[in-house]
């Protein structure tokens, strides 16, 4: 008689990779863009061309179409909120280091009564356009930020400091639960935001200073990363569960100084370049998916 035992386990699911694919490239080509809402209802605005721009277009999954410029031109800013709300500040406006608020409808850009307290360039920011977070960035008079504020839709009001100063990082969320990483000088530190203070969360496993995008939710949602990179150009996407990073598909294109938008299942990059360079490149993540596939269980 055998006296051995064995076990026999099978899986129904099939698994199917996440990956990057080429989407309508936008209508003009440009580095330090700002990118909001979802990868099926996204809007691009402003960037730098051979000047600051004021250029805005909105995608719909397909396409992207021009739309009403932004009221002032503006590039490396801060975006909140959708396509049909939504919040364009700080950044380069007119060449000064701007505290000017922009706000859309959903058919036009007007100026906003309610400017920042500080001006600032290469800023992170997220949440609505009623409850939005600007933080970090660089300073006008040397160095980088580690404060930031917030927006009621009337006010903007000083936020819990970042316990270390980033400029051009990677971000996302909501106001009161956000999340910032990468970026200068600390290439790979993340913070977490949860409405009151930030404390640290999982390092990145590629340094990504000096311009990358970020695409997610919130601190305890998924979150992704990628490009970036300064002077070497990172194509590497990182996923974040909320403790630790690990590796997503690549793009098909390294760059740095462009944004993101959408979710770590559902991501768009567009824009960005080199340093010295532009492009109207736009790639679409998809994330790994899971389906049961028999038929008779």
């Amino acid at each position: 008689a055998l006296s051995t035992t064995e076990e026999f386990n099978v899986s129904i699911d099939t698994v199917t990779a996440g990956a990057w694919a080429s989407g309508a490239v936008v209508p003009y080509s440009a580095r330090q863009n700002m990118t909001l809402g979802l990868q099926g209802a996204a809007m691009n605005v402003g960037g730098y061309t051979t000047t600051t721009v004021n250029t805005s277009v909105e995608y719909d999954g397909t396409n992207w179409t021009a739309t009403p410029a932004l009221n002032v031109e503006a590039r490396f800013g801060g975006v909140a909120g959708t396509t049909a709300a939504g919040l364009q500040f700080a950044g380069i406006q007119t060449a000064t280091y701007s505290a000017n608020v922009q706000t859309w409808n959903g058919s036009t850009w007007a100026d906003s009564p309610y400017n920042l307290t500080t001006g600032t360039y290469g800023t992170m920011g997220c949440g609505t356009q009623t409850a939005a977070l600007k933080v970090a960035g660089e300073n006008p008079a040397g160095g980088n930020y580690t404060t930031g504020e917030e927006f009621d839709g009337e006010a903007w009001t000083a936020s819990g400091a970042l316990p270390q100063a980033k400029y051009a990082a990677a971000g996302n969320g909501v106001q009161t639960s956000a999340i910032i990483t990468g970026g200068s000088p600390s290439g790979t530190t993340t913070f977490e935001y949860n409405g009151t203070g930030w404390v640290a969360g999982g390092a990145l496993n590629t340094s990504r200073p000096a311009g990358q995008a970020g695409s997610g939710g919130t601190t305890t949602d998924s979150n992704i990363v990628f490009g970036g990179g300064q002077p070497s150009l990172v194509s590497a996407t990182e996923g974040y569960d909320g403790t630790t990073w690990s590796t997503r598909p690549s793009l098909a294109t390294a760059r740095a100084f462009m944004t993101g938008a959408g979710t770590a299942t559902a991501g768009l990059c567009a824009q960005g370049a080199p340093p010295t360079g532009t492009t109207n490149l736009t790639e679409l993540f998809t994330g790994e998916t899971s389906a049961a596939t028999a038929s008779t269980l």
